[in-house]
């Protein structure tokens, strides 16, 4: 009759174990993925107004503003340390630093304003004011200029990013400070891709077929879509106060979840996993706080980087993962759960095997047949105790 008893008992809580277990569910509905309609659909959306504003063809802004601002080379800003070398006169030869109104102060011309201003530019610029106050002549006038040391500039940047505000770009270091040293130019410091990146990256909402640029009051249109596979695009220099602004394409584009020059470089997690095979797995391979994968990671990723994969297969194939995201970039946070089968049947499907963004959260479920085993074991571990002192006392 005990027999019996312990039985049901047994069954019961094995029915019980399973009653919430883990199903999988198709979540085609809950990740906002782009289709070429929706791209194209935004694409136009969010402009208005600037430099073109008569203009109403959108390739028509991006040609002209891409042609303005890729004409130049190395842009001042003030802070600069540029060294001058003006051909047989040495007593012009030497460093100058744009002061903080942006100009430079030469013997024998009036200040010269730099900002904004290319290397050619600034040249032709120093050249003409001396012709003009006849200090040379033109024919035998040779100068060359060659930027030192670039200083730190602020650039603000919103929208789409992961850390939108304001960033500084070349900030300098202790060791940088003796800018005589210096032998090399910093150009490639005052990009515009690096200004996204430092923002964090574009999220994969991103609209990035109409970046505006605000310099001095004017608006200009940028099509960063050529960043991508590195297709022919001319980065841009930017100057300090320059404003960058990415708008939403309002869902979520694949291109854009993958290492490049605008996007983030990895992504934190936080994982749980099973106590089962290993007790102390957490232990033996997750972080104090998050596990760090590169950016476009997918889930099936934190799954095995989690140990969650793997064991017995007639005990712990029938595991389930649950992913908490926020990929749709909205409020809301999506919870996806599924099983390990069916995560590996459709490992390919962007729905089932979602892109893992920061900050995501990942768990793991031990499989049924272990949660019969720790139920049976907590069983045995209570009754047993009793059967003993049953026979010891005889009650």
């Amino acid at each position: 009759m005990r027999f019996f008893i312990i039985l049901v008992i047994i069954i019961f809580s094995l029915g019980c174990s399973n009653r919430h277990a883990a199903n999988s569910f198709d979540t085609t509905n809950c990740f906002n993925y782009c289709n070429n309609e929706c791209i194209d659909k935004n694409s136009t959306q969010g402009f208005g107004g600037g430099f073109y504003k008569k203009k109403d063809n959108l390739d028509f802004l991006q040609e002209q503003s891409m042609k303005f601002l890729t004409s130049k080379n190395e842009i001042l800003s003030s802070g600069d340390v540029i060294n001058i070398n003006i051909m047989n006169h040495d007593v012009l030869s030497k460093d100058y630093i744009v002061k903080s109104n942006g100009h430079i102060y030469l013997p024998w011309i009036n200040p010269i304003d730099t900002q904004g201003l290319s290397i050619d530019e600034l040249s032709k610029k120093i050249k003409d004011n001396y012709i003009n106050k006849k200090i040379f002549n033109e024919d035998g006038f040779y100068i060359i200029i060659k930027v030192k040391k670039y200083a730190p500039i602020s650039i603000k940047v919103n929208g789409e990013v992961f850390k939108p505000g304001l960033i500084v770009i070349n900030k300098n270091k202790p060791e940088l400070n003796q800018y005589q040293n210096l032998d090399i130019s910093y150009v490639e410091d005052k990009m515009l891709t690096l200004a996204i990146k430092l923002a964090g990256g574009v999220k994969p909402t991103a609209n990035i077929r109409n970046v505006r640029l605000i310099r001095s009051g004017i608006e200009y249109h940028i099509n960063l879509i050529g960043v991508l596979d590195d297709n022919n695009f001319h980065d841009i220099p930017l100057i300090s106060g320059d404003e960058i602004y990415i708008s939403s394409s309002f869902c979520v584009d694949e291109k854009l979840i993958k290492l490049s020059r605008i996007t983030p470089i990895g992504i934190k997690l936080f994982l749980s996993n099973v106590t089962i095979p290993a007790n102390n797995n957490n232990l033996s391979n997750i972080n104090k706080d998050t596990r760090e994968l590169p950016y476009g990671s997918r889930f099936m990723d934190a799954v095995f980087n989690s140990n969650c994969m793997g064991g017995t297969e007639s005990s712990n194939s029938n595991r389930s993962f649950l992913l908490i995201t926020s990929l749709n970039n909205n409020d809301e946070l999506v919870a996806l759960k599924i099983s390990a089968y069916d995560l590996i049947k459709h490992k390919n499907s962007i729905h089932f095997n979602p892109y893992l963004m920061n900050g995501d959260k990942v768990t793991c479920y031990d499989s049924g047949m272990t949660n019969y085993a720790a139920i049976i074991k907590l069983l045995s571990d209570t009754l047993m105790p009793i059967s003993i002192l049953h026979g010891l006392i005889g009650w």
